[in-house]
């Protein structure tokens, strides 16, 4: 997968051969998902050079020998608890124009595969923004970063956790003005690192990571915001609400870029609502909005702005959130959950099932979804709709490992006589 660098021109560079791409990863025991983050760059142009340069921490598994027999050129690294120093590391021994940085538990997408190319031959282009979508998480479903940028020695990453070369690219952009930051247009990578099998096991070692260097660096807003947000997601709302605070506060000194303060004000809306002071939810959720960043990034507020009004009893104004949600994603599956609960509470029931059955097309595996959608069938009276879609969830919960959820179906469908599908 490697190839030679081409020559370079003095200042801007002249595109007569394509530049060639570093694709840069650090590791450790990724065996489980490694091979579906290297077939994903098998779709980038055949005449793309790109290599491999894998920086592995410590594997026990099977990653060193999945990585080279993808081709990659494999380096060690000492795991010293800082993902700024591995991520240097591997940009060092990288040998292309461009790097593109990866986790192995991300895989570019076809959009990804058809931009990234006429990006890299943009002349005053030093780095590119690509839309990262999360894979069934609960959480905000979109963030922009920035992985995609040219090789300069100057251009390296900061940061023990959460790490980013966003500083570095303030730094150069300040001594040389003429550089941009461009942006892919359409979501590049697919990420499901925080699946629930996996979030659990990031949650400690992510939690020292970032205690470790907010003690060194107590005034970094972006790492306030990060623990912030673990700590409310661990249901340590004071401690978490805290350290959001202080974020925001320092933003009225040294204010950050308008991505920080949406996510600052999105989980300031968060613990407010888990501590019970609604209004100030609200408020912070609306001040989000007024941020200057792309709408698919806002999508979590609409939806958690939908869900507030919802559980208010203020139908009209859930409805019109989730709308704006599901414009902007129309198979977000926990928008279209609620807006089908929004509608069978307000009564409009043909709704609610055209609800379900659009979030049961998007996500054949969404048990909740067949579990509502036979509710709704159930209350127009269509009794062998109903149950067909309750069998689908009562399967679905049981091979997901929801055994109560699963049970309770059960019982349900032989109170009515009927037998629970089999696999």
């Amino acid at each position: 997968m490697s190839a030679p660098r081409p020559k370079k021109s003095r200042g801007f560079s002249v595109a007569t051969v394509p530049p060639v791409l570093s694709v840069c990863l650090i590791v450790k025991n990724e065996a489980a998902c490694l091979e579906r983050c290297f077939a994903s760059l098998e779709g980038l142009a055949a005449d793309l050079p790109r290599e491999l340069v894998v920086v592995d921490t410590g594997s026990c598994d099977r990653t060193v020998h999945l990585a080279r027999h993808w081709g990659a050129r494999i380096f060690h690294f000492p795991w010293i608890d800082d993902f700024a120093a591995a991520r240097n590391f591997s940009l060092q021994r990288a040998r292309g124009d461009w790097i593109l940085v990866l986790d192995a538990d991300e895989q570019l997408t076809a959009a990804a595969h058809r931009d990234l190319p006429p990006a890299l031959g943009q002349p005053d282009v030093l780095a590119c923004q690509l839309l990262r979508q999360e894979v069934e998480s609960d959480g905000a479903p979109y963030s922009l970063i920035t992985r995609l940028f040219r090789r300069r020695p100057d251009l390296v990453f900061t940061g023990t956790y959460h790490e980013s070369v966003d500083d570095a690219l303030a730094g150069i952009r300040a001594q040389e003005p003429h550089w941009r930051i461009a942006a892919l247009p359409q979501v590049a990578l697919l990420h499901d690192g925080y699946r629930g099998d996996r979030r659990a096991q990031k949650s400690d070692f992510a939690h020292r990571l970032m205690t470790n260097h907010l003690q060194r660096h107590p005034t970094d807003v972006y790492m306030l915001s990060k623990l912030g947000a673990l700590e409310v997601q661990r249901g340590h709302l004071p401690a978490g609400q805290a350290l959001l605070e202080r974020g925001w506060a320092l933003c009225q000194q040294y204010p950050p870029s308008a991505a920080i303060c949406f996510e600052l004000l999105y989980h300031l809306g968060i613990a407010a609502t888990e501590l019970g002071d609604i209004p100030r939810a609200i408020a912070h959720y609306h001040a989000a909005l007024q941020q200057p960043i792309p709408d698919l990034l806002k999508l979590p507020a609409h939806h958690n702005l939908g869900t507030l009004a919802q559980q208010q009893g203020d139908s009209s104004t859930a409805i019109a959130h989730y709308r704006i949600a599901l414009d902007l994603d129309p198979s977000h599956a926990p928008t279209l959950l609620n807006l089908g609960l929004t509608y069978r509470g307000a009564g409009d029931i043909p709704r609610a099932i055209a609800t379900y059955r659009h979030l049961v097309h998007c996500h054949p595996h969404h048990a909740l979804g067949h579990q509502n959608l036979g509710v709704a069938h159930w209350h127009l009276g269509q009794i062998p709709e109903a149950i067909a879609a309750w069998q689908v969830a009562h399967q679905l919960h049981r091979h997901q490992g929801n055994l109560q959820a699963a049970a309770q179906l059960q019982e349900h469908l032989t109170d009515l006589g009927v037998a629970p599908s089999q696999p």
